[in-house]
């Protein structure tokens, strides 16, 4: 009810010119126990590579593993996308790919869209949020809608866990007392591979990977690792990776407020580690890159309960507004606490897009139903799958990596999923994209990580044609 006056001054350096933004002022009342929402997401993030998921993978994982004891542990959550941004974008807008648009790292989210930061600041919280790549940028990708701060790398070198941390923790004091929603973004897990050589020790034991003796392998090897002779090295590696951020995550689970607010970790997308013949990449869409790692944690949360029903990673943002007490409604997506709650109903089929649509997927009643469009521009793959494998059927209770296919022996299942496929991609509503103009440098940033640039075929979303064409012997 007062007038304040403001003085403001800038003091340049030396000879260059100096700049001031100014927002709208935004007047708080700090507060103790304000509400704290952390959402983790790890790039690259296998569902097997932590010590809690118990599907036979040694790597350790204390930090994650404790975050999960004092919450809810989600044992089939799928993506629906294999890649960073559209995978992001669904999660940050509870939509699929379908209605996004967005099936690429070359597009961006349009302003238009309904986000959870913005669901967030419409609420009176603080957003912040910490990104460790350099494409995660909000010009680029349109993921900083609602953000009052947004980070990311400056230079095409990857943020390690201890940098984005740090940011974060120093973001985070500096809206001690109010709430916020933070978002903070690790790339540790994705190609190169490059964690402390103790760690990947760890998990290799003694030897040496690059023994000029041994036979040449028969699977592609990554850029940065030619020389390498043994695939139990580069997966050590990746492992590495896992520990690696689990240890530095550390800092931000123990931070007072975020232990004690309402935490989300999960991730865009598995890695393929020799899957479907598929090295090092996050490329087709089988569980080894859609199956990832989901853990809500909140105060009253049913400590140690883990789920195994059927769930959707862009769901996150829904159930995480409702467990703020605000409505799950303001972005898409659906509120998962009927899932650790006890309701029996039946799960929603998963469906997933591929970079640039080569290869579309559904997942129902533990069936898995991939076809293949065409091969992605890169060069990570030891067969042919558009061509020799233009359509898939797993049943993943028995086959969760996809290895036995049964696709000659279960023709009627096929005459049920494929329409429910065909269906979901006519039915779309909305675009939600808006093209990026790719510069030479934008193509060499994303080739650094291992991304192909693509080119005017690879911009379609799907082509629904072909994904017809391919399903006609089981279509009515």
């Amino acid at each position: 009810g007062k007038d304040v006056e403001l003085a403001l001054s800038l003091e340049g350096k030396g000879e260059q010119a100096a700049l001031i933004a100014l927002e709208q002022p935004v007047v708080a009342r700090p507060g103790a126990g304000v509400p704290t929402v952390v959402l983790i997401t790890s790039d690259t993030h296998r569902a097997g590579y932590l010590g809690k998921a118990g599907l036979g993978v040694e790597v350790r994982t204390p930090n994650l593993d404790l975050l999960a004891a004092s919450g809810v542990f989600f044992e089939d959550c799928f993506a629906s996308s294999n890649i960073t941004l559209p995978s992001h974008v669904c999660l940050m807008t509870g939509l699929d790919p379908a209605t996004t648009g967005v099936v690429n790292n070359r597009t961006r989210l349009a302003d238009r869209a309904a986000t959870l930061a913005e669901a967030y600041a419409a609420a009176g919280y603080a957003t912040i949020a910490v990104t460790s790549a350099k494409h995660m940028n909000d010009p680029w990708s349109g993921l900083g809608q609602g953000f009052d701060r947004y980070a990311w790398p400056l230079t095409d070198r990857a943020r390690t866990a201890p940098e984005t941390v740090e940011q974060t923790l120093a973001w985070l004091d500096a809206v001690e007392g109010e709430p916020v929603f933070v978002w903070c973004h690790l790339f540790d897990a994705h190609r190169p591979y490059e964690p402390p050589e103790e760690l990947a020790r760890s998990y290799f034991g003694d030897g040496d990977p690059f023994d000029p003796t041994l036979p040449e392998p028969p699977w592609p090897r990554p850029g940065n690792l030619r020389g390498v002779k043994d695939a139990a090295w580069v997966e050590a590696l990746y492992r590495g990776e896992v520990s690696f951020l689990d240890l530095h995550v550390a800092k931000l689970l123990t931070q007072p407020r975020v232990r004690d607010g309402i935490v989300a970790f999960t991730s865009d997308h598995g890695e393929a580690l020799g899957d479907q013949g598929i090295w090092w990449e996050h490329l087709g869409v089988y569980p080894a890159v859609l199956h990832v790692p989901l853990i809500l944690s909140w105060p009253g949360a049913p400590a140690g309960r883990r789920v195994k029903r059927p769930v959707r990673q862009f769901d996150v943002g829904a159930t995480l507004l409702a467990l703020s007490g605000l409505s799950a409604d303001a972005i898409g997506g659906e509120d998962l606490s009927p899932t650790w709650s006890g309701d029996e109903e039946a799960a929603s089929p998963r469906f997933a897009i591929g970079t640039d649509g080569h290869a579309v997927s559904i997942t129902s009643q533990g069936w898995h139903l991939v076809v293949n469009l065409r091969m992605p521009k890169a060069h990570m793959y030891t067969r042919d799958l558009p061509v020799d494998y233009p359509v898939e059927l797993f049943y993943l209770p028995e086959d969760p990596l996809c290895h036995k296919p049964r696709t000659d022996a279960e023709d009627d299942r096929i005459r049920r999923l494929a329409p429910a496929l065909v269906r979901w991609l006519e039915d779309a509503p909305v675009r939600l994209a808006e093209a990026n103009l790719v510069t030479a440098e934008d193509a060499a940033m994303l080739a650094g990580l291992g991304y192909a640039a693509g080119d005017d075929e690879g911009s379609k979303l799907i082509d629904l044609e072909d994904v017809r064409a391919r399903l006609a012997p089981w279509l009515e």
